[in-house]
């Protein structure tokens, strides 16, 4: 949370780029000294502008006050929590499922913990995904793409779910692929060209996240990482690559092409996305599959949010 807050600081009052700077670099910032030696403070900011403005909201009426910002951030957490909730609930409305599962995930543990009380961005993406699961069912594809792509700039990873968009009833429409495709290009070029300007290298630098430390497991490594580090040594990260490729490709091609299921897809390509290629995995980055998870039909999708649940908290209170 520091790390959110540090950088909406240095962007609203310092007027600095967070995104072309290291957040700890910026002069007069007393924050830095408060929040200690944390080491992503040395990077610039990594996240999307979307999450920058919902950030730089919580610093705005607390000046210098670091924890008066702390509070006003985990405000802002909540109610977009509740709101989670609310579009959850309608989604079971509109596909008939049992009201009971809109109390498990507002009850989620990992939810509750990692979510709203440690205030991990992931709360943000749950809510934009949700909504745009739900305007997808209720045939407003365009209000759908754009809570999507809202989404997308609050953390980059969500790139991966763009196919959800691509089809038209049970058949994939080229006109869609070109369109969704060309309109996340304009939209990242517009992005580049207010925050990087000739630094282009940097947000792709940024894209990486944490740069110099991806040689290394953050963290706690997911069992698949080490087995492959292991087995192909310097080349593990293209194995992972090759990996996840091949996971996505399968989903994509089982879930949208066979089944037209776009919770089923999103639910698997968010989890290869989090425990194949992502080498610094954290305890809330498996929080995006639980609600989508719950939204399936199905025990075996319970039973998978009972173990993401369980690994999240355990990780989370340091067993593992």
């Amino acid at each position: 949370m520091g790390a959110y807050l540090l950088g909406a600081r240095n962007f609203v009052f310092f007027h600095t780029n967070p995104y072309l700077v290291g957040l700890n670099s910026v002069e007069g910032n007393v924050w830095i000294e408060q929040l200690g030696p944390i080491w992503t403070l040395k990077y610039p900011f990594a996240y999307g502008p979307i999450f920058l403005a919902i950030a730089s909201f919580s610093v705005l009426p607390n000046f210098a006050n670091l924890i008066g910002a702390v509070y006003s951030y985990k405000l802002i957490v909540f109610v977009a929590y509740l709101l989670s909730i609310f579009v959850f609930s309608r989604i079971i409305k509109m596909t008939s499922l049992n009201p009971f599962f809109a109390v498990l995930y507002a009850l989620n543990p990992a939810i509750l913990i990692n979510g709203v009380i440690e205030g991990h961005n992931e709360i943000f993406i749950i809510l934009f995904l949700l909504t745009a699961i739900y305007l997808l069912i209720k045939g407003d594809g365009n209000k759908s793409f754009l809570s999507w792509v809202a989404s997308v700039f609050v953390k980059y990873n969500v790139l991966i779910l763009l196919p959800i968009f691509w089809k038209e009833g049970d058949q994939f429409s080229v006109k869609k692929i070109f369109i969704s495709i060309c309109s996340v290009f304009v939209l990242f070029a517009i992005m580049i060209g207010i925050f990087f300007r000739s630094n282009e290298n940097i947000f792709i630098g940024n894209l990486m996240i944490m740069k110099g430390q991806l040689d290394m497991c953050l963290y706690r490594c997911f069992p698949s990482t080490v087995a492959m580090d292991l087995l192909a040594g310097e080349f593990a990260g293209v194995l992972r690559l090759v990996t996840f490729s091949s996971l996505y490709a399968f989903f994509f091609y089982k879930y949208l092409v066979n089944e037209n299921n776009s919770l089923k897809f999103i639910f698997w390509a968010v989890l290869t996305l989090v425990f194949i290629l992502t080498k610094w995995i954290s305890p809330w980055y498996c929080l995006v599959a639980i609600p989508f998870g719950l939204l399936i039909d199905e025990d075996r999708y319970r039973m998978a949010v009972f173990f993401l649940t369980t690994y999240s908290l355990v990780h989370f209170f340091g067993v593992l």
